[in-house]
């Protein structure tokens, strides 16, 4: 497809003609910092005849105060480009053939311009059959620049900083691991959101406002430790014993294992496995609830165990 020129010129508060005399290419730069929000279906000429479409803009809310260009494509798809067009706006005139000064392409800025709902886009064409004419809505790109704390668990309060957030929290949708967050407040570069329940590991946040939405940005979550399995069903203070479940923490320090309400002594750990000491307590002491804990999120699982003179084997006593 040959490159097409863009130009752009500001439309509010000026004459369409007036207007029309400002026009200006559009700077690369600027395009590459937009994203399509709407676009039209290819409108397609017959041959000796005038024909009419009729669209509408998708306004959200926010949108409309947000940096809003409509763009005009003639000679879409690498096709012949209509010979005469006529264009309104909200059922105002718009633009005309002239304005695209023999381009194939023309940008204008409507921003502030119309209120959310659905706008009437009306389009006339006339040329050769085949020739094609469509249009784009484009607004900020909405990006992620970065996320703290990073790796962060269930219970962390998150900020993501970026561009063109909205000051609106009403306005702001941030998804965690496709999880919805609950979002705290929000301004036009920083979110703060409580961030779901999600499996630990590599996670994609992203932003939508506006009607557009964020490239993924990773993030690794720390999820929720899962303990299922204790090598014993008894044994004594001081004796080594093996957890077993998923989400620990490898560096053994970050696990906090407890016995009830005695800490446990962690000598090693893997994200699937804690060897850990029975803490010094006054036994025996029937039912011991085990609890493992990774940067404050704790396992919901019950594992019990019996702290006594004997040393008990678990031999496929599942505990729940």
């Amino acid at each position: 497809m040959r490159k097409l020129n863009r130009f752009s010129c500001l439309l509010s508060g000026l004459p369409l003609l007036l207007a029309a005399a400002f026009n200006n290419f559009m700077d690369p730069a600027f395009a590459a910092d937009m994203a399509v929000v709407q676009q039209s279906r290819p409108y397609v000429a017959r041959a000796g005849a005038w024909q009419t479409w009729t669209d509408h803009l998708h306004i959200k809310p926010g949108m409309e105060r947000r940096n809003l260009v409509l763009t005009f494509i003639n000679g879409a798809e690498g096709r012949a480009p209509m010979t005469d067009i006529k264009v309104q706006l909200d059922r105002k005139p718009f633009i005309v053939f002239k304005d695209f000064e023999n381009k194939n392409e023309l940008s204008r800025t409507i921003s502030g311009t119309l209120k959310p709902g659905d706008a009437v886009v009306t389009v006339q064409g006339f040329g050769p059959s085949g020739a094609r004419l469509m249009w784009q809505l484009m607004t900020d790109k909405v990006t992620v620049t970065g996320v703290k704390p990073n790796p962060f668990s269930p219970k962390d309060t998150v900020v993501i900083d970026g561009a063109n957030f909205s000051d609106k929290v009403s306005e702001v949708k941030v998804d965690v691991g496709g999880k919805h967050a609950t979002v705290v407040s929000s301004t036009a570069n920083q979110i703060t959101i409580k961030p779901p329940q999600v499996s630990g590991g590599s996670q994609d946040v992203v932003v939508s406002t506006g009607g557009t939405k964020s490239a993924p940005f990773k993030v690794a979550a720390l999820g929720q430790p899962h303990l299922t399995w204790v090598d014993v069903i008894a044994a004594p203070p001081s004796h080594p014993i093996v957890l077993s479940g998923s989400g620990f923490a490898p560096t053994p320090q970050e696990n906090v294992v407890m016995f009830g309400t005695f800490p446990a002594h962690v000598t090693s750990a893997t994200d699937k496995r804690i060897t850990c000491t029975v803490p010094m307590m006054d036994f025996p002491r029937w039912h011991v609830p085990i609890t493992v804990s990774v940067h404050g999120v704790t396992s919901k699982e019950k594992r019990l165990i019996n702290v006594d003179h004997r040393v008990i084997e678990n031999r496929g006593i599942h505990q729940y």
